[in-house]
């Protein structure tokens, strides 16, 4: 039986063509899907981006909304400690500001607010009941106890008003007068061989906590490279361009130690505008400039706050009054026991008494000054102080999971309208 022929034979060499369509097709879907997922990953791209920058945006000016909280709460800290001063003195308060006893934090204070997040919710049961009682006017706190809301100083409507934002910002400070202002150097190259020269008491304290056991591992107790190094950091500030060896004694032009060598630039001669510019003397690393930063600045003056101040640089401002001292034996850095009891009476001085006399009166028997009749070169009162004054602040503004931190250095000075920003940078 003889098969039957198609009516419409296929055209001659067209049957090998029979899946270029399937193909044709299948590849204009690969193409289509290529580039739908395509725009769908830069659409995601673009979005996040957005989200970033809308957070980096937000976290910014959140951490702006903390600096003038911190100018807030700085100044209201400043009014209550001038009409309250000798009371808050005879109640044992810390001279340290509170900003830096009690970091604020916003979402700190949400939880207050908030209770612990995660906590189961109570049984519908229990839910109508309290809606009853409350309707019933019987729900009443228990005398002396305070709801969950009220804070003390801030009702629960008035903190869920504050907090009627997005994110969270914290504020964080110190104090710059309880370390050392390197820029104090800036009063110009030593010209006096007097032992009550400035330029020279300044260079003295530096060389005094860099023999501290702490530095013992950058310097290993050669006195000639600590010197060597105190100068160089002064030489980087003071107005001249000669090195000051000694008191009365000029060396060489100060850009010798650096031109020449691995270093291509030269003496700044000038102040130093962040602290971090240490690190372009010469003599100074890392370790040396991570182990000495803590009592190290930029901004203030010359006085020291001890009661805040780090317990090495206690030390060394103690070894340096009383290396002044005539008439009583001198105290030696290794003196450990003698050192003890001055750090000791300091702090258990500044417990009771933000004075500077105050301190120092606790620490002249110890040296001997009373009971030996021992003078000093310069009072250890006029080289302190207890005031506060240059606020070093952190601030830090948080967005979903974008943080953001700008630290500030504030100068307190007058009143608040009068207070001047010497430092702002966004990290």
């Amino acid at each position: 039986m003889t098969s039957k022929r198609s009516k419409f034979p296929l055209p001659k060499g067209r049957g090998r063509e029979s899946g270029i369509a399937l193909m044709m097709a299948l590849g204009a879907v690969l193409v289509l899907t290529t580039l739908a997922v395509e725009f769908a990953y830069n659409s995601h791209v673009s979005y996040s981006m957005a989200m970033n920058e809308r957070d980096r945006l937000r976290a910014y000016y959140l951490a702006r909304s903390a600096f003038q909280f911190a100018k807030l709460e700085i100044s209201m800290e400043k009014e209550i400690r001038g009409k309250f001063g000798s009371q808050l003195q005879q109640g044992a308060v810390s001279s340290a500001p509170v900003c830096q006893q009690f970091p604020f934090s916003t979402a700190l204070l949400r939880g207050l607010l908030g209770g612990e997040e995660g906590a189961e919710a109570a049984p519908q049961e229990e839910k109508k009941e309290e809606k009853e009682k409350k309707k019933a006017g019987k729900e009443e706190p228990e005398e002396g106890v305070k709801t969950g809301g009220d804070l003390g100083f801030l009702q629960e409507g008035q903190a869920k008003e504050f907090l009627d934002f997005e994110g969270d910002f914290s504020v964080s400070c110190g104090l710059e007068e309880s370390k050392i202002n390197l820029n104090y150097f800036r009063i110009g190259g030593s010209s006096s061989t007097g032992s009550s020269d400035p330029y020279e008491e300044q260079k003295l304290i530096l060389k005094t906590l860099f023999s501290e056991k702490a530095f013992e591992p950058v310097f290993g107790g050669k006195r000639e490279e600590i010197a060597k190094v105190v100068g160089n950091i002064a030489d980087w500030v003071d107005r001249n361009d000669r090195i000051n060896e000694a008191p009365g004694i000029e060396g060489g032009y100060e850009d010798s130690v650096y031109v020449g060598t691995e270093y291509t630039y030269r003496v700044k001669n000038g102040k130093m505008g962040s602290l971090a510019e240490l690190l372009l003397v010469s003599g100074v690393g890392d370790d040396l400039y991570n182990l000495a930063s803590p009592s190290l600045t930029v901004y203030g003056d010359n006085k020291i706050n001890l009661c805040l101040a780090e317990e090495a640089l206690i030390k060394a401002v103690l070894l340096k009054y009383a290396s002044g001292l005539q008439g009583v034996p001198p105290v030696k850095p290794d003196d450990e026991e003698t050192l003890k009891k001055l750090v000791e009476a300091v702090q258990q001085t500044c417990q009771l008494s933000q004075d500077a006399n105050a301190i120092a009166s606790a620490v002249n028997p110890i040296l001997g000054v009373a009971a030996g009749g021992g003078t000093a070169t310069i009072p250890l009162s006029s080289m302190i102080t207890t005031d506060a004054r240059f606020y070093a602040l952190e601030l830090t503004g948080q967005s979903g999971d974008l943080e953001l931190k700008i630290k500030a250095v504030l100068d307190t000075k007058g009143n608040v309208n009068e207070w001047k920003t010497l430092y702002f940078r966004v990290q």
